[in-house]
Parts: C-alpha cells; structure tokens; sequence
C-alpha cells in the first residue's frame, strides 16, 4: 500500500493547523489595535480632509459640519463602536450601514462625502497633537 502523506507533509499541515488556530484566538486583539499599541481610532473625514479624531473607548458624539456650518451626519462612537446617527442626505446609506467596531472598517456618506474609518492607532499623517478633542 503505497503512503499518502511523508512525515514533512503532516509536519506542514500541523503547523498550519496551529497558525489558524492561533489567527481566530487571537483575531479581536490583533485587528482592534493594529500594531498591539495604543487604542483604536476613529477618523471621520469630509472631502477628503481630516475632520475629527476621537478614541473609540470613549463614549462621544461629533457633529460633521460644512463650511456655512450646517450638520451634515452625526457620528456617534458609543460601547466601542461608531455609527452614523444623523444624516441629511436623500438616501440615509451611511445610516443604513450600521455600526462598525474593527480596524480597516469604513462607513460612507458619499452625498454628504464623509467617511468614518477605525484605525488601529492614530493614521499616518496624523500627529497626536492633530486630534481636535476627546468629548466625553
């Protein structure tokens, strides 16, 4: 009977057995800080622009506002996860979109052209010092 598996093939698939394993234990911890520094960030941008920073462990709510001052979306970051709770837009998309939790997740309002992204950390090209206020 001739073999199927030599001794470095079970060796291979073990250890890939035990990388996945690993990978879903430890899922939450690796993508919420990144890097395994600091807290996760929510950036909320509109046209393209940095328009607030706040921490995604403190409970907060942040008016996006136009140039003339009008609100356009509310983002609120409550139980570490941020949503939309207002927008005035036609569609309400951005609402639709639910809350978001983990790094690299993205709502957008694109009427509005605001985004809502969880960084692990503070982003590149962005200076702690940058962060307009922590409210809460």
């Amino acid at each position: 009977m001739p073999k199927i598996f030599r001794k470095t093939d079970i060796l291979i698939i073990a250890l890939l057995c035990f990388a996945a394993v690993f990978t879903l234990l430890n899922s939450d911890r690796l993508v919420l800080t990144g890097t395994g520094q600091g807290v996760a960030v929510v950036v909320i941008r509109c046209d393209g622009e940095v328009f607030a920073t706040a921490p995604l462990d403190v409970d907060t709510s942040v008016d996006v506002t136009s140039p003339s001052g009008e609100v356009l979306n509310v983002v609120t970051i409550a139980d570490g996860r941020a949503s939309v709770s207002y927008a005035d837009c036609a569609d309400l998309l951005c609402r639709k979109q639910g809350e978001i939790a983990r790094a690299g997740r993205v709502i957008v309002c694109l009427p509005n052209r605001v985004t809502v992204e969880i960084h692990g950390s503070l982003p590149s090209g962005v200076a702690q010092d940058e962060i307009d206020a922590v409210i809460g």
